[in-house]
């Protein structure tokens, strides 16, 4: 038994699949949202040399994308449990514009820099992450939330928007963090695979993370060099990114079909 136990996850193992189960949200009846998504929006460029690269950071914080991640949880779990807010002070800000460089203990910023009047039965934290492989070859694009272009040979890589937020569960009496999911596309929203044709290298885990393609967007390497409506384009993706890539995961947890 043991032999046959020990061979089942090598081959997981090896065959990349999951033995986890699906998560199950615990009983409660309140839930504070704590929308902590960085006002640094990234303008990325990787090249053929790193003469090419370039990074502009950008504050979005006239974007409201906090407000816009809040008011997405309160559509979805707002017939179920009593939802509020909270705002995490200046010090949770910081913690949190280190990771993903350096993670943070999440349930232990919140529990220090989240003020609340009564504890809830759960907190919710939205904040930035990164995909799984983006590879230390590229430290600058697909990072966060902006938008990046990879230079190749002979040609670039079409110019995508992403949103690489996760959420943090964590129990309102311990401050224990029971689970974090990356947010995710619903099938019908996922972007295509992209990238080097070798494959070793894929845009957004191969679309179903939150990210997509500007197409005929004339990239320019500098934020300030867009126009207003090219501007305008890049918010409106990156909001629309979060919109749905949120609502589908928090749905997929109330059904207790997240992993």
């Amino acid at each position: 038994m043991r032999k046959i136990i020990a061979g089942c996850l090598m081959l997981a193992a090896l065959t990349g699949c999951s033995t986890s189960t699906p998560f199950v949200l615990p009983s409660a009846k309140s839930i504070v949202i704590v929308p902590a998504i960085t006002k640094n929006f990234r303008v990325a460029t990787t090249g053929l040399t790193v003469f090419q690269n370039n990074l502009d950071i950008i504050d979005d914080s006239s974007w409201n994308l906090n407000q816009l991640a809040y008011d997405t949880a309160v559509k979805a779990l707002g017939p179920v449990y009593q939802v509020s807010e909270a705002s995490p002070d200046a010090a949770l800000w910081k913690a949190l514009d280190d990771w993903p460089f350096l993670e943070p203990d999440i349930g232990n910023e919140i529990k220090q820099h989240v003020h609340v009047t009564s504890l809830p039965d759960l907190f919710l934290c939205i904040s930035i992450s990164n995909p799984p492989a983006t590879g230390e070859q590229y430290p600058d694009i697909l990072r966060a939330v902006g938008i990046s272009k990879q230079r190749v040979w002979i040609t670039n890589i079409t110019p995508v928007a992403h949103a690489y937020l996760e959420l943090s569960i964590i129990d309102g009496r311990t401050f224990k963090v029971l689970n974090q999911l990356p947010l995710s596309m619903p099938q019908k929203k996922q972007a295509p695979k992209i990238g080097i044709s070798d494959g070793t290298f894929f845009y957004g885990g191969g679309g179903r993370l939150p990210i997509a393609e500007l197409d005929n967007f004339p990239w320019r390497d500098h934020w300030a060099d867009l126009t207003p409506a090219e501007q305008q384009e890049a918010e409106d993706t990156i909001r629309n990114l979060i919109t749905a890539s949120e609502s589908y995961t928090l749905t997929q947890v109330l059904a207790g079909r997240a992993q």
